[in-house]
């Protein structure tokens, strides 16, 4: 139902609604001069704003309606199911400023108060937020409690990020690398995280290390970790150090799982015979018709006489 409340959209010609809109499209109808902040309770102005004259004719008017609960006329008691309701608000009142709160709702906030400042001040168009007490900024609507929902669950979610990579900032900042004994996180280089062991190590020096190809060390040696020797298929790239084994099963998954979308550099149009990891390979094998091919097993492969390299040499990082 169209009510007499002029559109401000329509009377500046930028309506999208047309038709569907709540509000009227008569350049005769007056202007909504409502008080936005007002209508939910944060209008800082007071009796000295603009719009108070409205609303306080607004308040007298309900007020006049409005009367004791007492009839002094009454001769005897009269039950409250046989008597008409004294000050009850009628529907069209209730509709009323449920129409108004819902237009303070569907204006979007103001982008310059919300970063600090708006030289409109109550004349601005836009609504002015409250202020986040989490990020300090008035990004949240007075009139929009889903807005104001999932204005602090992002806030919160940044906040855990934030604090999240504060402590893997301080969990890197004595890292030294094993091989070339220098601190890792001073040197601004990446860690190459080994999938079995706990050791550090710069990813430049390890990659050396498993990537040495002469008569003087056995492939085993090399695919170990040069201080513990315990076996690792692959090497993690990470910014950050990581130990715990939870974290590192989480950083791995990532790791295969972003891998997954690169495509293997061994494959060659439709021959994935190239690629010596076979369906064990990180990457993707997909042929030019865009069908996934996995290919064979790394044993097969080595049946064939193709070598097993290491899987960090593949360019994964």
């Amino acid at each position: 139902m169209e009510t007499e409340v002029l559109c401000r959209y329509f009377a500046n010609n930028v309506c999208s609604k047309g038709a569907d809109c709540p509000f009227s499209h008569d350049r005769s109808a007056k202007p909504n001069t409502v008080c936005k902040y007002y209508l939910v309770g944060s209008c800082a102005y007071g009796d000295r704003c603009r719009f108070g004259k409205l609303f306080l004719f607004c308040r007298l008017k309900l007020a006049s309606n409005s009367k004791s609960q007492f009839n002094p006329d009454a001769e005897v008691f009269v039950p409250s199911w046989m008597k008409k309701a004294v000050g009850e608000k009628t529907f069209a009142s209730a509709a009323g400023f449920a129409l108004f709160f819902r237009s303070v709702s569907l204006l979007p906030l103001c982008p310059y108060y919300e970063n600090g400042f708006c030289e409109k001040g109550a004349g601005c168009q836009f609504v002015h937020g409250l202020i986040c007490e989490i990020c300090g900024k008035a990004a949240l609507h007075p009139a929009d409690e889903e807005q104001r929902r999932r204005h602090h669950q992002e806030c919160e979610a940044e906040k855990q990020a934030a604090l999240e990579t504060k402590l893997a900032e301080q969990r890197s900042a004595d890292k030294i690398c094993g091989i070339c004994m220098e601190n890792v996180w001073e040197r601004q280089v990446r860690f190459g995280i080994l999938q079995r062991c706990k050791h550090c190590f710069c990813l430049d020096c390890i990659k050396k290390w498993r990537g040495n190809r002469n008569d003087f060390f056995e492939k085993e040696v090399l695919r170990s970790c040069p201080e513990c020797r315990v076996h690792s298929d692959f090497v993690i790239p990470a910014h950050y150090w990581v130990e715990d084994a939870k974290e590192k099963e989480q950083l791995i998954a990532n790791y295969r799982e972003a891998n997954k979308k690169i495509q293997c550099r061994y494959i060659k149009g439709s021959d994935i015979s190239g690629c010596p990891f076979g369906n064990k390979c990180f990457f993707k094998h997909e042929l030019p018709d865009g069908t996934i091919a996995e290919g064979e097993s790394p044993r097969s492969l080595r049946r064939c006489g193709y070598p097993l390299f290491d899987v960090f040499l593949v360019k994964a990082i």
